[in-house]
């Protein structure tokens, strides 16, 4: 046989060998690790895979504070944030003071000494975390008095499961102090001034809500429940969490109110993204009423030493595909 025809047959028969085994794709290596790698949470399992791409979702929130606006108010976002660059222009110095005097919390961040925190980034608390009934330095609104009783009951039952649940976590019942590091839950007729800034150019009321619009840094939680919820948390320049404010709507009954207090205080902690592909306290379509045993695993991931606050989602992503650490139960 010439050398060009044994080729021929050599080439031939790999091509005959090739097409009786059986075709190996890089789908089935990674099907193949997949498999592999299931992590038993409650009743299901998940790959790593999921779970990570589930934390990206609830744990980052891309929207700019105020971004939203323009959907409520006259008027769009580059205007909201001309008023923000003359606020000091518009106001006297001795408004400006009796600002910082009744609501300092929110001023520090429409002051223009503080740097912004990190945008699209991990945000979390770094210390105790105190959960007070009201408005920060303002003692719950005596009208609520009901609404308020059904908060305090469900706190007494979620936040022991938190304590539990969250490693190092520190989480209590506060007063109405400004001094420490606190979630604010507020019962509200749901009137967002954030959204409808027109009110504080007209007033100086200094109620607080009138000027929620200026905290620019901020960051919103995307929740589905705008009529019944609303909140938001304030990081620092290191993204590390200082206070945050959550709204639940008067009215609304036990039932819906002890849910609002799950998501409000989930949220609170550095969650507030929607996580759409299942079942989930941050669900949108699919929201459940208590917090699941893969919400708290989410919420621990979000606490674990290696997730540090301030790092974007590739500094998320690569941290969490080359260490195990995080996914201990």
């Amino acid at each position: 046989m010439k050398a060009h025809q044994f080729k021929r047959a050599h080439f031939a028969l790999i091509c005959i060998f090739s097409l009786a085994m059986p075709q190996y794709t890089y789908a089935q290596e990674i099907q193949k690790i997949s498999s592999i790698e299931k992590i038993k949470i409650g009743d299901a399992y998940y790959t790593r895979g999921q779970i990570i791409a589930d934390f990206l979702d609830v744990a980052f929130s891309s929207k700019m504070w105020n971004e939203d606006s323009d959907k409520f108010v006259d008027g769009n976002y580059i205007e909201l944030i001309n008023r923000f660059i003359n606020f000091r222009k518009t106001h006297a110095q001795s408004q400006l003071d009796e600002v910082r005097k009744s609501i300092p919390w929110i001023y520090q961040y429409f002051d223009g000494n503080n740097k912004l925190p990190r945008h699209d980034s991990i945000n979390k608390w770094d210390g105790p975390v105190g959960v007070v009934l009201g408005w920060p330095g303002v003692l719950p609104d005596e009208s609520f008095r009901d609404d308020y009783a059904i908060v305090e009951k469900q706190l007494d039952t979620v936040l022991p499961y938190f304590n539990q649940q969250l490693e190092g976590s520190n989480i209590f019942r506060a007063g109405a102090q400004i001094s420490s590091k606190n979630i604010h839950i507020i019962i509200d007729e749901m009137s967002f001034y954030k959204r409808t800034p027109a009110t504080v150019m007209t007033s100086l009321n200094f109620n607080p809500a009138l000027y929620e619009w200026m905290a620019f840094g901020g960051v919103l939680y995307e929740s589905s429940d705008y009529n019944f919820m609303d909140g938001y948390f304030l990081p620092n320049s290191k993204n590390s969490i200082q206070i945050a404010i959550c709204k639940i709507r008067n009215g609304l009954g036990s039932i819906e109110v002890q849910r609002l207090v799950n998501e409000c205080v989930s949220r609170s902690l550095g969650m507030p993204g929607i996580l759409e592909s299942r079942e989930s306290i941050f669900g949108e379509s699919q929201k459940k009423t208590a917090i699941s045993s893969y919400d708290t695993y989410l919420m621990r991931i979000l606490y674990c030493s290696a997730i540090k606050a301030g790092m974007d989602k590739n500094q998320v992503l690569e941290v969490l595909t080359k260490d195990t650490n995080c996914f201990k139960i």
